[in-house]
C-alpha cells in the first residue's frame, strides 16, 4: 500500500505467512491500516518517538493494537476466520520533509538509494529477521510482536534519494546474506519510472518479478518503491517563466498529470489528432534538449 497525504509519503509492504490460509487478507488489512495511520498522524508519532525512553515501543504498541482491531473486525464479519490465519510481516517507511519513521517486523528487507562520490548505490536500511531458521519469521499477529517490532525515526540525510521494500522472495535473489549487500541492479528499478506512466512502470516491474526473479525464488514476490524529489522550486523556476504556462497551453490539447508538487507529465494518448502528435513530438524533443 502507499499514501500521499498531509505532506507525508508512505510505502508499506506485508508478506502473508505461507502456512496460513487467509494471510493474503491479513496483509491487505495490515498495509492499508499502517498507510492510513502514518499519513494521518505522522507529526504525533514523530514527537512520540523523540520523547520515548525506549525507542519505538509505544508506537509499536499503537500499530499492533490498531492492526489487531481491524483484523478482528474482518474476522467477526467472516465466520470461521481467525486472526492467527491472517498472520503477516510488516515493513514501512514514512517521510515528511526531511523527517522519517521506519518500521519492520519479520523477514524481507528495507533498502535505500543513495548518492555518493561514485554516483549512486543501493544499500540496506533494515535487515531480514528470522526466528532462528530460514523459513521461520516474526509476524504482526504474534503475541510478542511489539518486542520484535523495529521502529526508528530521525532526520534523513540529503544523499538518500529513495527506498525499496521487498518480501523474502526478491530478498532471496537480490540480497547477499554473506556480504550483507544488495544487488546493484535495483538502481535500474528506481530509474525505470522516468518517462513511463504508472501503469507502464507497474507492468515493467511485474515482468521483472514474474519473468526474472521467479526463476530463482518460488516465494512471494512483492516490492514497493519510493523515489524522492529533492529539487527546490527555484530549480523549476529557472526552467523559464513560461514553463507552467506552456503546460497549461498543452493541457488544452493533452492531459497534464501532476505527479508531485513540482513534477508534471504530458499524456495525449487519448487524442489521435495529427497536430497534437506533432506538438507532442516537438515538446519531447525540447525536453530532451533541456529547453524546459
Amino acid at each position: 500500500a502507499y499514501a500521499n497525504k498531509n505532506g507525508v509519503r508512505v510505502i508499506v509492504l506485508s508478506d502473508g505467512a505461507g502456512s496460513k490460509k487467509n494471510s493474503d487478507l491479513g496483509a491487505e488489512v495490515t498495509t492499508n491500516t499502517v498507510a492510513k495511520m502514518m499519513s494521518e498522524n505522522f507529526d504525533e508519532y514523530y514527537l512520540m518517538l523523540e520523547n520515548e525512553p525506549v525507542r519505538g515501543n509505544v508506537l509499536a504498541k499503537e500499530i499492533v493494537k490498531e492492526v489487531y482491531k481491524n483484523l478482528n473486525d474482518v474476522a467477526s464479519e467472516n465466520p470461521g476466520l481467525s486472526i492467527i490465519e491472517m498472520s503477516c510481516t510488516l515493513l514501512f517507511v514514512a517521510m515528511k520533509e526531511d523527517k522519517y519513521i521506519q518500521g519492520h517486523i519479520g523477514d524481507g528487507l528495507i533498502g535505500e538509494l543513495i548518492t555518493n562520490e561514485n554516483g549512486v548505490a543501493c544499500q540496506i536500511r533494515s535487515y531480514p529477521e528470522n526466528n532462528g531458521a530460514p523459513n521461520i519469521t516474526f509476524f504482526i499477529t504474534d503475541s510478542d510482536a511489539v518486542s520484535n517490532f523495529r521502529i526508528t525515526s530521525g532526520y534523513m540525510p540529503g544523499n538518500v534519494k529513495g527506498f525499496v521494500l521487498m518480501s523474502d522472495g526478491p530478498e532471496e535473489v537480490l540480497f547477499d546474506p554473506i556480504k550483507k549487500t544488495l544487488n546493484q541492479y535495483i538502481i535500474n528499478l528506481f530509474g525505470m519510472y522516468k518517462g513511463a506512466s504508472f501503469n507502464l512502470y507497474k507492468q515493467t516491474l511485474e515482468r521483472f518479478l514474474s519473468e526474472q526473479i521467479s526463476k530463482y525464488s518460488y516465494d512471494d514476490l512483492s516490492m514497493n518503491f519510493m523515489y524522492m524529489e529533492n529539487e527546490s522550486v527555484e530549480f523549476y523556476k529557472n526552467k523559464g517563466d513560461g514553463y507552467l504556462e506552456h503546460l497549461i497551453e498543452k493541457s488544452q490539447k493533452s492531459r497534464v498529470l501532476q505527479l508531485s508538487r513540482y513534477a508534471y507529465v504530458i499524456d495525449d494518448s487519448f487524442s489521435d489528432r495529427d497536430e497534437n502528435k506533432k506538438d507532442r513530438n516537438k515538446f519531447i524533443r525540447d525536453l530532451n534538449d533541456n529547453r524546459y
